[in-house]
């Protein structure tokens, strides 16, 4: 019998962490996190994707692929919010794709500090680079052979910020969902996983009726 169950199992499979072919390896997922209203955040949905050391391109289409972006950090405190996951999910070292890059043709363009951007249009009006963290010897951004990439690494209790070139690869990226398509206040990627929030009497969080 059609229904609730195969509408259900549709979305599933249009919406669910799956495994994807990069040129790198197989992308793993660990489990979204959402940074709630309700606790001061924005409502968005996170996740630390393992893409078994591919690069920052790679990672970006495999978010795309799943209708997320690379994560853009708009402030001290969704960075504290995501660092604290990524800190109990992976290893000191680990080291991360971010959704910022450097454009040239930017006002105020300058090396190694100036015309960096996030891909979701998220004001750039907070950092945190390596500032001598992870190295006295490496401050952060130096712009190494013409980086314009963002990356991440955990440096003992922090996860701080460096740039590299388009071909460095990393284990893991931070994606995030942000997209409200029907302008009710709830982001998408939540009302299709876990809750009815828009009260429609469908959510993936919510038991099966017969069929």
């Amino acid at each position: 019998m059609h229904g609730r169950s195969s509408v259900r199992s549709v979305a599933l499979s249009l919406f669910a962490p799956v495994a994807v072919s990069l040129c790198a390896g197989t992308a793993s997922a660990g489990d979204p996190f959402e940074w709630p209203a309700s606790a001061g955040g924005n409502g968005h949905w996170y996740q630390v994707v393992g893409i078994d050391f591919g690069t920052r391109d790679e990672a970006r289409a495999l978010a795309q692929a799943q209708g997320a972006e690379l994560v853009s950090f708009g402030g001290l405190a969704e960075s504290n919010f995501v660092q604290a996951r990524v800190l109990a999910e992976l290893p000191i070292g680990s080291e991360m794709a971010l959704g910022g890059y450097q454009d040239p043709s930017a006002p105020g363009y300058s090396e190694p500090n100036g015309g960096w951007r996030w891909f979701d249009a998220t004001p750039w009006v907070f950092s945190k680079w390596d500032v001598g963290i992870c190295s006295p010897t490496q401050l952060q951004p130096d712009d190494n052979s013409g980086a314009d990439r963002l990356f991440a690494r955990i440096c003992g209790t922090q996860l701080v910020w460096f740039d590299d070139i388009a071909s460095r690869q990393v284990a893991y990226a931070i994606f995030e969902w942000s997209a409200d398509c029907n302008g009710d206040g709830v982001i998408d990627y939540g009302q299709v996983f876990y809750a009815d929030a828009d009260g429609d009497g469908f959510g993936f969080g919510e038991p099966l009726a017969p069929g």
